[in-house]
């Protein structure tokens, strides 16, 4: 099958260093949709997240994370968005509006 054609895009110091971050073990959000960003932390680790309200999903975030801390994670989802992190029944951290 065909492939779409290759992109070259120039990126700032800045954003390429945010990219790259994961190499240094963080994890850098700027503006990813909730849902996004927690799947990308549930790949460093043995961690699932559900986010019964579709509106939060799309909820945008931003931090800078160590991309093993999950619990230092889930205190800023609480003190800086004002979410609430608990555990569901299959032990998934369920994340909901306060």
């Amino acid at each position: 099958p065909r492939t779409a054609p290759w992109v070259v895009q120039s990126l700032a110091p800045e954003a390429l260093a945010d990219r790259l971050a994961w190499q240094r073990g963080m994890l850098v959000f700027d503006g990813e949709r909730l849902e996004d960003a927690l799947a990308e932390v549930a790949r460093y680790g043995d961690v699932r997240f559900s986010i019964p309200d579709a509106r939060l999903r799309d909820m945008r975030i931003g931090g800078v994370y160590k991309s093993g801390d999950v619990d230092g994670l889930l205190r800023s989802l609480e003190r800086n968005f004002d979410l609430l992190v608990t555990r569901g029944p299959r032990g998934e951290w369920v994340v909901a509006e306060r």
